[in-house]
This record gives structure tokens, sequence and C-alpha cells, in this order.
């Protein structure tokens, strides 16, 4: 009995050293195997590119699956990071316990080799379908939004028949207790006026209707239009003026849509205008070899109306173009010069103190919530801060004494060139800019140097 005991024990003993030196062995690669079991199967995964954030779209790596034995898996099995989808997304593997999974991330620059390429932007979220929004209006959109630190893309969706849940980038700190910056992925439900489809409202009914279709002076074209279910009726109308007791009528008032609005052209006659019963259009020929531009007014070309340009031929032919946004911030005006039609390019932002954009052919207006008119840090001109469009009283830069100017500017969070992204390290930093979403922390910096009336002067800065 004694030899058999003795012989129970030394078995156990042996068992319990080969699963203390088993596990013992692991300590190296521990942070990366998962899935480790004391079973006679011991099967593992490892992910080579695993970092604190579970993911790294921007490392190929690689997952191996297989048996542990002698600190080692024996014939893994390897799945390798992969570009997918035209070089943008990535395939990335990932390990699950001891299960290999993956996920697809969208790379906003493109993937190579098994990895996202580096994005230049000091940003942390990009909404893909920006630009359209500030020209269409972002309902009508049926964009994507995308987390650029984990690659994972929110798509907007419809919600019900009458509600979109739009996706964008923007700044809502969790909690106190973080500074997790203005670049997170947020969402906001938006009601529809008409239905919701395919991740967008849809655009409501064209209310403008003309009968013939555009500028065409010489033919009748009654223009009408729905406002609150009341249709209203605008016909082409000569224009009269008195001349030696008698009236004549030598230019016509055209209406036509644009946006669905009612605009209106003034036309030279060549022959006069034909007078035609009332309520319906008159018509006129225009005069060869000439151009009218609507929003060309008291000599200079309004850029904040949306405008046609009326070009006739030496032949009489006559041809019309409408003034179009090129994009979010450029308007393409077309005007006139002499009887030929030119055009350019304006950029909306420079026609306002606070900034524009182009909507529907024209420029208008835009309202950051802080705005400071010298652009940001510059010390050698005094600046205002404007606050939803209001200039401050309270925020001018200013002469504390001789060597001192308190410079103010908007607050704005950009990420650390670099810095990798950790659940109590966010990498952004707090930088003195021109415009903003934010104005509850306007930026004051003080600097040395000859100060007077708000600015720094010569000597130089120091």
């Amino acid at each position: 009995m004694v030899n058999k005991k003795s012989a129970v024990i030394l078995v156990l003993a042996v068992v319990f050293i080969s699963y203390f030196v088993s596990a013992f062995s692991l300590s190296d690669i521990s942070g990366k195997i998962t899935g480790y079991t004391s079973s006679s199967e011991q099967i593992v995964c490892l992910d080579d590119d695993a970092n604190s954030d579970e993911f790294d779209i921007y490392t190929a790596g690689k997952v191996s699956r297989g048996k542990l034995k002698n600190g080692e898996i024996e014939k893994p099995k390897i799945k390798k990071d992969i570009c997918t989808k035209k070089n943008q997304y990535v395939k990335e593997y990932y390990c699950e316990g001891n299960k290999v999974k993956f996920r697809n991330a969208y790379c906003i620059n493109g993937c190579e080799e098994g990895a996202c390429l580096e994005h230049n932007e000091l940003y942390l979220c990009a909404d893909i379908d920006i630009g359209e929004e500030e020209y269409n209006g972002e309902m009508y959109i049926a964009g994507k939004t995308v987390d650029l630190t984990s690659g994972d893309v929110f798509f907007d969706s419809c919600l019900s028949l009458w509600t979109v849940k739009e996706y964008y980038c923007g700044w809502e700190p969790a909690n106190t207790n973080t500074n997790i910056g203005e670049d997170e992925v947020l969402s906001r439900n938006i009601d529809c006026s008409t239905r919701c489809s395919k991740g967008r409202c849809l655009p409501p009914p064209k209310k403008c209707k003309e009968m013939d279709k555009g500028i065409v002076p010489n033919k009748p074209g009654n223009l009408n239009i729905n406002i609150n279910n009341r249709v209203y009726y605008y016909p082409d109308e000569c224009i009269g003026e008195s001349s030696g007791g008698t009236m004549v009528y030598p230019d016509i008032n055209e209406t036509f849509c644009e946006y669905d609005k009612v605009e209106s052209i003034v036309i030279p006659c060549d022959g006069g205008c034909s007078l035609t019963p009332w309520q319906s259009s008159d018509v006129c020929n225009p005069v060869k070899s000439s151009c009218v531009d609507s929003d060309y007014v008291n000599g200079a070309t309004n850029y904040t109306d949306t405008g046609a340009v009326l070009i006739v031929d030496d032949k009489g032919k006559i041809t019309s173009q409408f003034d179009k946004c090129k994009n979010g911030n450029t308007l393409t005006e077309y005007s006139c010069n002499g009887a030929s039609l030119t055009k350019q390019d304006v950029v909306c932002n420079n026609l306002f103190e606070t900034g524009g954009k182009c909507v529907l052919g024209e420029c208008k207006q835009t309202i950051s919530k802080c705005y400071d008119n010298d652009t940001g840090d510059n010390r050698v001109s005094v600046g205002t801060i404007y606050i939803n469009g209001e200039a401050s009283t309270e925020f001018v830069d200013y002469c504390r004494d001789a060597n001192t100017l308190v410079e103010y500017a908007c607050r704005k969070l950009e990420k650390i060139p670099g810095c990798k992204v950790t659940p109590t390290n966010s990498c952004m930093i707090a930088v003195m800019t021109g415009k903003s979403n934010r104005f509850e922390e306007e930026k004051r910096e003080e600097f040395s140097c000859n100060c007077f009336e708000g600015k720094c002067v010569v000597p130089a800065l120091q």
C-alpha cells in the first residue's frame, strides 16, 4: 500500500511540475495569446498587431491559431490583414478568445499591403458627405461618417418613414472627467417633412413650373407656383413707358423658375414687346447680339442673389446660363462681357466678416459660434471675437501694458501628430484658431512685445 501511495504522489507531482513549466513558458507572449486552457487541446490565438486599442488598422499584422506546445504554436493557421474593396477597406483579423475573427475597417486615404495609409488631417473623424451637405442640405444626402482611429463606418439610416438618423463629426464631452475631443462621431435624429428613404429625407416636390421652360421671351409662358396649396400666376409682361404721349414697350419682364423660386429678368426687345390679352404672357424678339444679367444691379454684380444670364447671338439664337455652386464654398458667377458670356469663381468665405458658403447658386453668410476676424494667433492685427455672428465688446485684443499683448482667438481641439489614442489619452491639444463651433472657452494668450493699440508693433516680435 505504501508503494502505491508513493506512486500516486509521484505522478501528481510530475503533472503539477509539467503544468507549471508550460504556464511559465507563456510569460514572454502572455499579452498576445488568448484562449489558453489547461485542457489537452490547449488551442490558442495570437494577434501580433494587437495593442491597447484592440485594433490597429494602420499596421499590417497577422493572426496565428493552433495548439500550444512547449511555449510555441504548433503548425499554426495564419490569417494576414489584407486590403479589400478596391483598396478602400482593410480586412483586419483579430483574436476573440481562441477564435479568429475579422472586421472590415474603412481607410480614409486608401489601403496598401494590409494596412490603412496614415491620414494627414489632424482629426479623429471624417464626414464623407460634408461638401454635399453644405450645398444641398444634410437631410437630403445619404452619407457616411468614419471614426479614423478604428475605421468604423456609420451610415445615415431611416429610423422610420418620417425620421432619418444623421451621423456627423462634432464635440460632445461624455463627462467632466474626460477631454476626448471635438472629432467624435455623433448622431442626431431629423424629422423629414416628406418621407425617409435609403438613409435620407426625400426632397420636397417641385413647386415652381413654367410653360415655356426657361428664359424664352419669344414664346408665351405663364409661370405658376404652388405656395401652401394655393397657385399663383406670373405671366411674362411688357414694360411700357410714355414717348410723345404714346405708350411704347421696349422691354419685357421675363419670369422663370430658379431653385423653386420665382425670378425675373428684364430683356430689351427688337422692335418692341407685343402685348397679349389679360392674364396671357406677352412676347418679344430680343435684340440680337446682346447679353443681359439678372443680378447685375447698379453697376455691380450681386453675388448674394441667384442670377441668370440671357445671351442672344447675331442670328437671334437664345441661350441662358444660371449661377451655380461649384462646391460648398465657391460660387460660379456668370455675367456679361459686352454681348458675350463670361464667368468667374467667387470664394464666398471672403465676402463676409464671419465667413460664407455657397447655397443654391448664391453666397450666404455663415455664422460660427466663435469667429476671430484676425484669423486666430495674429499679433500684428487687432482682432475681435464674434459670438454667433455678433461682435463681442469683451473679447477684443488689447495691450495690458506697453510690453504685453493680450490676444484672443477661438479654441479648437486638434490631434497631436504621431500620438496613439488610449483610454486615458485622447491625444488632443487646444490650439488658437480663427473659427470654431465652440465659444464657451475663448482662448486668451499673453505675448511679450512692444504693444500699441491692441497689436505688436516694431521692433519685431520677441
